[in-house]
């Protein structure tokens, strides 16, 4: 494995293709269980337990007074031994290691260099993919690696999907984008027999996303066009602060933004707090949708006063 830096406070390793596969492999597993609810004591005829067939094989005795639940089900988490997700009928479990696996080997099919990063969050796995032989140019000499994303997950969080991904290896600066490149990306809900769809939505969005870099490029380039002259550094916590509407990350992210700047520092401002600081998975997320934000719109400085703010 390869280190390149560092993601959520903790060394990011790269991994080989057979070592990625052995890691998703060890992702959890999910069944779907029955739900029962509980008839108040006085409507209770029986008073025998029953057995219920769950699904992963094993019997279940239910007290009496338990009747299932006609509209739901549960998903449960094998590896964790609890309840992730309570669904409608029609949703299906896909399983980390089938929707993580399909991509892999998808990938790997291609031909082109790759290296890649499993995230195990329980009930939500995720797969990096960088290809370092492919480079986003920007202002800097070393560029982007372009790359994809893919996660999936148990607790409806999200279903199976792909974005765009981008790593800077000299600072390890990682960013997401779901919207920057418009239609290419995958959003699968987890409903029916989706599997054998896996393997045509994978190759389709890879295969477009291989083909992406002029458009990163030139929306890049557009950012690094924007000029903007704060006045202070209180305008420039003003204005992050109406972006991020949290205290402690705007103190950090002003620190890497000078008063003469551009938008595309403001966005890497923003992404490498989000790949450096010790925050979850949800809060990197968001940091990212809002660094996209930036980097697909202008960006205007702030009048109003801000009474959170602490400026030096």
């Amino acid at each position: 494995m390869q280190t390149v830096g560092t993601h959520s406070g903790n060394v990011k390793t790269m991994a080989s293709f057979d070592e990625a596969v052995n890691l998703v492999k060890q992702l959890d597993h999910a069944v779907e269980i029955p739900l029962f609810y509980k008839l108040p004591d006085h409507l209770v005829q029986d008073g025998k337990p029953y057995e219920v067939q769950l699904g992963n094989g094993k019997i279940k005795l239910v007290e009496p007074g338990y009747h299932a639940a006609p509209h739901n089900k549960g998903v449960l988490n094998l590896a964790t031994g609890t309840l992730a997700a309570v669904t409608g009928k029609e949703y299906s479990v896909l399983q980390h290691g089938d929707a993580l696996g399909v991509s892999l080997n998808v990938i790997n099919g291609l031909g082109t260099k790759a290296l890649y990063a499993v995230e195990n969050d329980r009930n939500v796995a995720r797969l990096e993919v960088m290809f370092p032989e492919i480079t986003i140019h920007d202002d800097s000499a070393d560029g982007i690696a372009l790359g994809v994303r893919l996660s999936n997950s148990y607790d409806k969080t999200t279903g199976f999907n792909g974005e765009f991904y981008g790593f800077r290896q000299v600072c390890a600066n990682g960013m997401y984008s779901r919207k920057l490149l418009g239609e290419i990306n995958i959003s699968a809900r987890h409903v029916g027999d989706n599997f054998q769809s896996l393997t045509e939505l994978v190759t389709n969005f890879v295969k477009r996303v291989l083909d992406s870099p002029k458009v990163v490029e030139d929306m890049i380039a557009q950012a690094i066009s924007q000029k903007l002259e704060f006045t202070d550094n209180e305008q420039v916590y003003n204005t992050i602060w109406d972006i991020t509407r949290n205290i402690k990350q705007t103190e950090k992210i002003v620190e890497r933004i000078p008063l003469k700047t551009d938008r595309w520092t403001v966005f890497n401002a923003f992404t490498h707090y989000a790949s450096h600081a010790d925050v979850t998975h949800k809060t990197r997320d968001d940091l990212s949708l809002k660094a996209e934000k930036i980097l697909m719109t202008t960006i205007t400085p702030a009048q109003k006063k801000v009474v959170a703010a602490q400026v030096a």
